[in-house]
């Protein structure tokens, strides 16, 4: 079982890559790294700061 870790901060191209190979390895994944890494692309942090 391979378990994407969504606080790794892989690259799109390179989880597209990855992918590839997987699925000539034909290694079953329950969901595509490139799009777990599109998702964490697009969140972002709030945070607050206090002086």
């Amino acid at each position: 079982m391979f378990d994407y870790n969504t606080s790794s901060g892989i690259k799109e191209k390179d989880a597209a890559k990855i992918d590839g190979v997987l699925k000539v390895l034909k290694f079953k994944a329950a969901g595509s790294i490139e799009k777990e890494a599109q998702k964490e692309s697009k969140r972002r942090f709030e945070y607050t700061i206090d002086f």
